[in-house]
């Protein structure tokens, strides 16, 4: 996460819009091209399990499971076994935090992956094998043991005997319960409700929207202000929580982010306002 600075400085056509069309319709059916088996899926559980007994030792809180995060993890394990590769960074040249925006724009907050493959037939304990070599490793030891890390979701996929596994640990905060137009009217008023995921105090919850228009002043007092970012307060509902955004500050892109303790993602949701 990063500081906002409170002074800071400041592309897509048809064939983008098209490119990212056909990755939307693709990611589903890699999802569900290999539907695992009974045992890959207690085999998943048992890696959730040892992963959180890991933590345990350490004092630690357990993680939670996300559905959004277990399918990104499917995703690569099976991108890693149809495509032949092994590395956080798939052919097409995304990174996990790449692949969490553009499959799940709505999910806000950061991720991390810890991937494992092995070769040459059957293992006799592949959960103990996996958890036991990220442990063994300190960039994946630090993902498991990392304290603001709350959910988790793991995929192993089987074939032509090789195993490959991946976690994906996720930093959130909230999911966006609403649907996002593509282009707003400058000058309207738009409310956006989430649900909130974070495992911090709600009150520690940090929204923070980017404008286009840099040179623009957010004043949250009388002499505080931000220049080209503005501090949201949400409002809320029990777990749910709403943010009023009027679109005046400049024509363009405008970049809504989350974190926590007055920080914020890199990560976040684009929309455009003409």
């Amino acid at each position: 996460m990063q500081h906002p600075n409170k002074y800071p400085g400041r592309k897509s056509g048809r064939f983008v819009q098209l490119l990212l069309s056909l990755l939307l319709v693709l990611f589903p059916c890699l999802l569900h091209s290999q539907v695992p088996t009974i045992e890959l899926r207690e085999l998943e559980r048992e890696v959730f399990r040892l992963t959180n007994n890991e933590r345990i030792k350490y004092g630690l809180d357990s993680l939670n499971y996300a559905q959004e995060l277990h399918e990104l993890a499917r995703a690569h394990s099976l991108n890693m076994l149809q495509q032949d590769f092994f590395s956080h960074i798939d052919p097409a040249g995304r990174s996990p935090g790449q692949r969490k925006i553009l499959f799940f724009p709505k999910l806000f907050g950061s991720v991390g992956e810890n991937i494992a493959h092995v070769r040459g037939g059957p293992i006799e304990t592949p959960a103990e094998t996996f958890v036991k070599m990220w442990m063994d490793s300190p960039g994946h030891r630090e993902n498991i043991l990392r304290e603001s890390f709350g959910y988790l979701g793991v995929a192993v996929v089987e074939g032509e005997g090789a195993y490959y596994a991946t976690q994906t640990f996720g930093d959130l905060t909230a999911r966006l319960l609403d649907n996002v137009d593509d282009v707003y009217e400058f000058g309207s008023e738009q409310i956006f409700r989430f649900h909130f995921l974070g495992e911090f105090p709600k009150e520690k919850l940090s929204i923070f929207v980017q404008f286009p228009d840099s040179k623009v002043r957010f004043y949250v007092s009388e002499n505080r202000f931000y220049s080209g970012m503005g501090l949201y307060e949400p409002e809320w509902q029990s777990d749910t929580f709403s943010i009023k955004i009027k679109l005046d500050k400049g024509h363009g892109s405008y970049k809504l982010m989350m974190g926590s303790y007055g920080m914020h993602h890199t990560e976040g949701l684009t929309f455009k306002v003409k």
